[in-house]
């Protein structure tokens, strides 16, 4: 087990020696969108190193400064195919052409960055999640069947003409993810477990990240598509066996996931963005352009938050807020309450609950934005996602609790088009896109954009203690 000094000193490494892999301009609205496939820094095995043939351990001394980081090199490649056939097992066997992932603050001459090339065609897969390093675990494959009433009232389908979020990565930050459970082929970055300083972030024991990462962007074919389908799910990984994440790991796995080049930032419920060190890095993301989307449970204060940070509420099918998140105060509310999602290892869908699955299809929709207009800063996908959210019944707007009202995943794309025209060519007939679509002319969209945020700032904090996110068993 590594030290507790030892391991802070690595994550501050990890975080401060790391080259931002895919820019993050601030401002600029096309950070970290160049690539659909996960960035990486990895190396390609040569035949011999100062002649000497290569091996983890040279390598580790090399890039990482340390040969005791060598079992790390071998947990991010451990069983992954390799050019040429044949897999990573034993340390001290490696083959010329061999392309070995490396931790995000290897540095050195050799260290690549960007999409690991393809596997070649014919090699077997990567083991699954439930196997890779973090250690085996068992996912929680609990749950009971679900109506799709959440995907049905969102109709995300519906913006895919315009983009489907291809190009944007999503930082999910909660337990992990499971690409092989949340039907994300080739669309998981190995991401990074802020736990134990070392390793991936691809393995999940609680299930709850990984149901955030099926809501996001779970692809087409896995009997319920994400929001967005085609972003990049970067998982990072601040809560293993135990439902809990140590304050400095919550504000380190935002810091890793900007590095890494999130553009979009979800935020799990083990995160408490109240804590001082927590809204520090929600700072340093705004900083870089990122939107990060939170729930509403850590009681914000509004006026406490930077720029790009959306605090969400989750409501169930009829429109009432969850228990915990009905004394808060939301920017929007979006689905959380027995909704239906690809869960464990079991086939078909079931019925999760809590705040950072409204988290999770809030951060999708931003993704659709980034990815329909990758020009557009964190600010005015954050102020898109508001202007274009539907009124929760007769609520004035903005309602203390309901915020905006229901993100709108069509409108938000819509408007981001400058259009306020609905996805059948018809001109939208509810006030918010008129008033936009007037709003977008000249400065009259610098005015109310302006309004609007000082509106928003000014909702009333206040709530009860961060909530227990639950799985409805059957």
């Amino acid at each position: 087990m590594v030290a507790i000094g030892q391991k802070r000193h690595r994550l501050r490494a990890w975080v401060t020696g790391l080259v931002i892999v895919v820019s993050v301009g601030a401002g600029t609205g096309s950070s970290a969108l160049a690539h659909s496939s996960p960035t990486v820094k990895y190396y390609q095995v040569k035949t011999a190193h100062g002649g000497v043939p290569e091996n983890l351990l040279a390598i580790a001394q090399r890039f990482l400064g340390t040969p005791d980081r060598a079992g790390e090199i071998l947990e991010l490649n451990r069983g992954r195919p390799q050019p040429g056939g044949g897999a990573l097992g034993d340390p001290a066997r490696l083959s010329p052409g061999w392309l070995l992932i490396l931790p995000w603050d290897a540095v050195g001459e050799g260290v690549r960055v960007g999409p690991l090339p393809p596997v070649p065609a014919g090699l077997s897969p990567k083991p699954s999640g439930g196997t890779r390093a973090g250690g085996s675990c068992a996912v929680r494959t609990d749950g009971e069947p679900a109506t799709t009433w959440a995907q049905q009232r969102l109709t995300p389908h519906l913006a895919w003409s315009h983009s489907r979020g291809a190009g944007v990565m999503v930082a999910v930050v909660d337990s992990g993810v499971d690409a092989d459970v949340a039907r994300l082929p080739g669309r998981v970055a190995s991401g990074a477990d802020i736990v134990s300083g070392t390793g991936r972030g691809d393995v999940d024991c609680l299930g709850t990240g990984t149901t955030m990462a099926a809501l996001i962007a779970a692809d087409d074919e896995a009997g319920l598509a994400g929001v967005a389908p085609q972003a990049t799910i970067f998982p990072v990984r601040v809560a293993t066996r135990k439902p809990s994440a140590t304050v400095a790991d919550q504000a380190t796995g935002i810091d890793v996931a900007v590095s890494a080049g999130a553009s979009v930032i979800a935020l799990g419920s083990f995160v408490d963005a109240s804590r001082p060190p927590v809204r520090a890095a929600l700072s340093r993301a705004a900083e870089h352009d990122v939107v990060v989307v939170v729930d509403t449970a850590a009681r914000l204060d509004p006026g406490s938050l930077p720029a790009g940070v959306l605090r969400v509420g989750a409501i169930a099918a009829d429109n009432e807020l969850s228990a915990t998140d009905a004394a808060t105060a939301a920017d929007l509310v979006a689905p959380g309450v027995d909704v239906a999602a690809p869960h464990g290892e079991h086939p078909g869908l079931h019925r999760v609950t809590g705040s950072r699955y409204a988290v999770a299809f809030v951060a999708g929709t931003a993704a659709l934005v980034r990815g329909a207009r990758p020009q557009m800063s964190a600010i005015e996908v954050v102020d898109s996602l508001i202007r274009s959210a539907e009124a929760i019944g007769d609520r004035p707007v903005p309602d203390p609790a309901y915020g905006w009202g229901l993100v709108s995943p069509v409108r938000a794309v819509a408007l981001s088009h400058g259009s306020a025209e609905g996805t059948d060519g018809s001109v939208g007939t509810t006030p918010v896109l008129v008033a936009v679509g007037l709003g977008l002319v000249g400065t009259g969209a610098v005015l109310l954009t302006s309004r609007l945020r000082r509106c928003r700032r000014s909702a009333a904090p206040g709530g009860p203690p961060p909530d227990e996110d639950s799985h409805a068993l059957a």
